[in-house]
């Protein structure tokens, strides 16, 4: 879960992100500017210049910070920072790992981020399988239906087999009372001409389950919206598994460095966009202020309430910047900030 430092905190922390974030050369355009907006944006403490901020060093961030919930979070927000430069600078895990050893955080993804600065694909997709929340949902489906009706997915995905009972229940949404949750996942599915989990050509359903949240959210899945929605989901996760998707995201999207089916890679998305760090920070404050684990919570048990009761029941507030809805039947709101 997000958490945000006491306000005499704020500075310091921020300090201590920028420090283990840079470069020697100094943090890149898109490292400043998620800095400045993370710091605007949901700590409520502006910085002028996030470059510009004084370092400081491993052994005084550990002496000005005890929370160990602030320590991690720190430390993810200098391996999401890491992922965001390009290219990546080689002395980054050393430095971060320096940071994390002083804080006492022991973060597993810091091993998969080295890897990634190395080079090493293969073991870097290991070491984020060891640490990643897809292992708790592949799990969690195994507990309710068995193992059978997963290996059908994967056949499904392939074009080999299908897992006709799962696709009869995403097709049954299509009957949902109009405005539900369920009813405008099926819509977002229909708009956007995905086969729904359990047919031929479609993802499994673990990976499915992020789709409830692009529609709970409302980021559409662009690029953009996919880390949008991903920092969303991060900052209602649990500690021990959040960074995890979002190094998963950052990895098909951002650094290009993870290649899965049916979502082809990218590099630099973040700096594509203009206003790519307030984006991010937008949706880092409003999962942050949603009360559920929008990820790993049981969507099909509302699924037959309307999508705008959910969300204000959860706290999913509306979005500080404009930009694409999936969900244009029940569109998230918009409240523009002076």
């Amino acid at each position: 879960m997000f958490v945000i430092p006491d306000p005499d905190l704020v500075l310091v922390c921020v300090r201590g992100v920028r420090s283990g974030a840079a470069a020697p050369d100094g943090l890149t355009e898109v490292q400043a500017d998620v800095i400045g907006a993370v710091a605007a944006q949901v700590f409520h403490h502006p910085v002028d210049d996030p470059s510009t901020l004084e370092p400081i060093s491993p052994a005084e961030l550990a002496d000005a910070v005890a929370d160990p919930a602030v320590r991690h979070q720190m430390v993810v927000g200098m391996l999401g920072l890491s992922l965001m430069a390009h290219p990546p600078d080689p002395a980054g895990p050393d430095r971060i790992e320096a940071y994390a050893s002083a804080l006492g955080v022991d973060e597993g993804l810091l091993a998969a981020t080295r890897r990634y600065v190395e080079g090493h694909r293969r073991w870097m997709l290991f070491d984020f399988a060891r640490h990643s929340v897809l292992r708790d949902l592949a799990e969690r489906q195994v507990r309710e239906r068995g193992p059978i009706p997963l290996l059908e997915q994967v056949g499904a995905l392939k074009g080999v087999s299908e897992d006709a009972a799962l696709a009869e229940r995403f097709r049954g949404l299509e009957a949902y009372p109009p405005g539900s949750w369920g009813r405008v996942l099926w819509e977002f599915y229909d708009q956007m001409g995905w086969k729904f989990p359990g047919e031929k050509g479609a993802v499994p359903q673990v990976t499915s389950e992020h789709d409830w949240v692009h529609v709970l959210s409302g980021y559409p899945p662009t690029p953009m919206g996919e880390i949008q929605v991903t920092a969303f989901m991060a900052a209602n996760l649990r500690d021990d598994v959040a960074f995890s998707i979002l190094f998963f995201a950052m990895g098909i999207y951002e650094t290009g460095a993870i290649h899965v089916p049916l979502a082809p890679s990218h590099v630099g998305t973040m700096a594509s966009v203009p206003d790519g760090g307030a984006q991010f920070a937008d949706a880092l404050r409003r999962g942050g202020a949603c009360t559920a684990d929008s990820l790993l919570m049981d969507h099909w048990a509302m699924a037959e309430r309307p999508l705008a009761e959910v969300r204000e029941e959860l706290h999913v507030g509306p979005k500080h910047l404009p930009g694409e809805d999936p969900a244009p039947s029940v569109p998230t709101l918009v409240v523009p900030q002076g």
